[in-house]
Order: structure tokens, then C-alpha cells, then sequence
């Protein structure tokens, strides 16, 4: 920051999930209440006092509009009557040492779910803020430290059951360009993520163990006699019709996204299976010589469709001891790697780490991390 110390104002940044609920993957949205916090030190300066609390006071025009002088809202906030925008508190901590500004947000925030790994796989719930004040006398520089996100007692009690190893952090959007070139003010895009594995007992009992099951009884086929078709082909066709049966539940278990998740590929091979085992039916009754064969080759086929399915157990199994792996989680593994390196301690107050579309390499995490040690 090249403004002079006189004009900035430190502030320290924490925040507290109070409840998360109705995680819905179908709409990719999810419930939350979330409390977040600004403190600063109250300046022994009277002039630069009455300068902090007047910016801090500014947030609370009930003037709830972008036109304000100041204000809070929610970006992705989907079912807000107030447009996403925060009811702001100002006052001082009891010891009468900082200021304090804090908010809440409830209700329904928009997420984009990544499943490509699903039901094996890791989520992002993100608040995205965005702060807009006049800077004409005074810039906030936000800070915050590895203790600054908490969890209330009640906060995960309605998704233990579906989710796990819940980690939370507070981090920075680059501001645009365009933005920043607007004189007089001052944004910040905040966000709060908690990022959390999914735990995938339903989805492994409900779908992949009975599909598993049903795809291989298409072998009780190789028990009727090769000439007798019907019989055959009714048994292989009607688990076959199973399967698309199961094809359709799990498309309502997503969005539609335009790619296939773990869980879409499992089922899509099953279905596989149960076609060529169709096709071997027809085939062993037209040429002797492959009715011949006929145990070997689907000895390969159950062979490999063995080997499959153990993996997806092996999957299964890692699911519950595997580390966050999601998009943000990855780079926020990034810099702690890095703040440990630069020798942080928890606990010391660091700027924010900031995120944009593209992935942080590393020579521009160790400049983000060169300058939260200064």
C-alpha cells in the first residue's frame, strides 16, 4: 500500500459459522447463517479516532442500495428480499480498546458444486461479500490470522451425517481493473469458504452395491443352454432395464452439468456390461464356435469387471482418511505450505490471501506470502 500510515486503518478480519443446512446439489445452492467480523484498534490519535469511527458508522446508512455511501452485501445470495445486503452493527468491545463492525448473512447462497469425483468427492460452500466504502480519508487494509474462523456448537449438526473433515478460511477476489481506477473508493471482495468432503455411505449402499450386484447376475445366463435365446436374452434384458432404472435416479442426484461424475461412469460401464453380455448371448447362439469359447470369454469380461469394481471399493475405503482436494483447498494448502516456510506462527495476523480464476503459481504465492511477512 503506498498511502501514508496516518490514512490506513488496520483491520482485523474473523469470522463464525453459525449454522449450515440444505445443502441442495440439484439447484447448487445451500443454506447458511454466517457472522463476520471487522476490529480494529482504537487509535490514540482523537483526530484520526473521530476519522475510523465516522468510516465505520458509514456502514450503517439504512440506505440499502449501491448508491449508498457505504455498504455490505452478499454476491451470491440467492433469496434475499433486501437484494443480498447486510444489516451492519457498530460499537466497542467491552474493554473499550477496538472498534467492531459485524454483520450476518441468512439464507440460500449460490454455489457451483464440482462433481466430477462425486460421491467421492470434496465441496467449496463460499459467501462472497463485497465492501464498498468513499476512501477520500481514510483505506482499511484487512488482516487476518489461522484462528480466525470458528465454528458455533450447533453449526454442523444437521450435516454430520453427509459431510466431514470441514475446514473454513477467509480469502480475497482480485479487484477489477476498472474498479480500482474509480476514484474515491474502495472495495474489497471478501469471501468465506468452508470446504468439507462428502461422506459417501448412502451413495455406496444405495447405488453401487446394488448395481454391482445386478450387473453380475447377469451371468446366471451362462447357465442356460446356448440355443435358448429367449430365455437368455429375457434374463440379460431384464437387468439391463434395472440399470437404466438406476441411470435415472442418479441424474436427479445432480445438476445438469456437462460433464459425467464418478458416480454417472460407475453406472454407464454397468450398463456396458449388461449390453455385451446381450451381445455375447446372440452371438454364442448364431456360431458354435464362440458357444464353444463362451466360458473363457466371459471369464475375461467378469475378470475385468471384477478388477473394476475393486478399485471403486479402494475408492470407497480412502474416501473417509483422504485430504480436502477441491479447487480453493488445494491453494490454500498452497500458502499454508508457503506462511510455514516464511516462518508465520499461529495465531500472527497476515493479509489475506488472494484468489483469482487462475491457478496461483508459485512464484506469485511466495510474492503474496513475502509481503503478509512484512
Amino acid at each position: 500500500c503506498d498511502m501514508a500510515e496516518a490514512d490506513t486503518v488496520v483491520m482485523h478480519v474473523s469470522a463464525t459459522l453459525d449454522r449450515i443446512h440444505a445443502i441442495d446439489q440439484t439447484n447448487q445452492q445451500f443454506g447458511a447463517v454466517l457472522w463476520v467480523h471487522l476490529t480494529t484498534p482504537i487509535p490514540a490519535d482523537i483526530h484520526k479516532k473521530e476519522k475510523v469511527r465516522e468510516l465505520l458508522q458509514s456502514f450503517q446508512s439504512q440506505e440499502s442500495s449501491y448508491w449508498a455511501k457505504a455498504f455490505i452485501c452478499a454476491q451470491n445470495m440467492v433469496d434475499s428480499e433486501n437484494f443480498g445486503y447486510a444489516k451492519i452493527f457498530f460499537d466497542e468491545t467491552e474493554d473499550g480498546k477496538h472498534y467492531r463492525l459485524h454483520w450476518s448473512f441468512v439464507g440460500s447462497f449460490a454455489e457451483a458444486f464440482e462433481l466430477e469425483d462425486f460421491p467421492f468427492d470434496c465441496q467449496d460452500f463460499t459467501v462472497s461479500m463485497h465492501i464498498r466504502y468513499y476512501n477520500k480519508d481514510l483505506r482499511m487494509i484487512l488482516l487476518t490470522s489461522d484462528n480466525s474462523c470458528r465454528f458455533s456448537k450447533r453449526a454442523l449438526s444437521v450435516i454430520r451425517n453427509a459431510w466431514c473433515k470441514e475446514q473454513m478460511h477467509i480469502w480475497e477476489d482480485e479487484v477489477p481493473k476498472k474498479k480500482i481506477e474509480e476514484p474515491g473508493i474502495s472495495r474489497h471482495f471478501l469471501n468465506v469458504t468452508l470446504t468439507m468432503n462428502r461422506i459417501p455411505n448412502y451413495y455406496f449402499t444405495n447405488i453401487i452395491k446394488p448395481t454391482c450386484i445386478i450387473t453380475t447376475l447377469s451371468a446366471c445366463s451362462l447357465f442356460m443352454p446356448a440355443k435358448d435365446l429367449a430365455n437368455r436374452l429375457s434374463a440379460t434384458l431384464t437387468l439391463l432395464l434395472t440399470a437404466v432404472a438406476y441411470k435415472y435416479l442418479v441424474a436427479q442426484m445432480v445438476p445438469p452439468i456437462g460433464y459425467s461424475t464418478a458416480l454417472d461412469k460407475y453406472v454407464m460401464i454397468c450398463f456396458t456390461f449388461l449390453s455385451l453380455m446381450a451381445a455375447e448371448n446372440c452371438l454364442a447362439f448364431k456360431f458354435h464356435h464362440i458357444s464353444e469359447h463362451e466360458a473363457t470369454i466371459c471369464g475375461i469380461f467378469f475378470a475385468a469387471f471384477g478388477l473394476y469394481n475393486l478399485s471403486i471399493g479402494l475408492w470407497f475405503l480412502k474416501a473417509g482418511q483422504q485430504p480436502l482436494h477441491s479447487r480453493l483447498s488445494k491453494k490454500f494448502e498452497r500458502w499454508n505450505r508457503w506462511s510455514r516456510n516464511i516462518g508465520d506462527s499461529e495465531g500472527e495476523f497476515h493479509k489475506l490471501i488472494r484468489i483469482d480464476d487462475k491457478d496461483t503459481d508459485s512464484e506469485e504465492m511466495s510474492s503474496q506470502c513475502s509481503e503478509s511477512s512484512e
